[in-house]
């Protein structure tokens, strides 16, 4: 988020912000245009304060949440996006996360299979595409 929008929007409320995108990714994933959105990565004092917003506007658009405390490192997004903060999972149903869960696992034994970096390549692509992103994003965020 950009720190520009509290100068120029009047009366911004960073909290107001969270929840809005919260919602906007839980009616894509309810409307099943994503299998899977992620919340800002919070600190533990924000993830405080949304967890019982997100509960909410998860039931609102039927969909499940899961907080996720070490998020999945691939080289899909910057290894310290999320070091040390949480990220909200709004998913389409619990397969969907089983999915993530999988993925994980695959990336714990990623350092010991044969071509670690290709492996890691994998595993960014099959995470880009449970967050329902286009084989030309994930290439681009790959090349990035």
């Amino acid at each position: 988020m950009s720190n520009d929008w509290k100068e120029q929007i009047p009366n911004f409320d960073q909290y107001s912000y969270y929840a809005g995108v919260s919602t906007a990714f839980a009616e894509v994933v309810g409307a099943g245009v994503k299998k899977l959105a992620l919340s800002h990565p919070y600190s533990a004092d924000e993830l405080d304060v949304m967890l019982e917003p997100s509960k909410q506007i998860a039931s609102d658009y039927g969909v499940i949440i899961m907080v996720e405390e070490d998020l999945l490192v691939t080289p899909l997004f910057p290894a310290n996006i999320a070091k040390g903060k949480y990220v909200i999972f709004f998913a389409q149903n619990a397969e969907v996360l089983n999915q993530y869960r999988a993925l994980k696992d695959r990336r714990e034994r990623a350092n010991s299979s044969s071509n670690p970096n290709r492996e890691m390549r994998e595993l960014a692509r099959e995470f880009g595409k449970l967050l329902s992103y286009s084989d030309t994003s994930i290439q681009a965020m790959l090349d990035h």
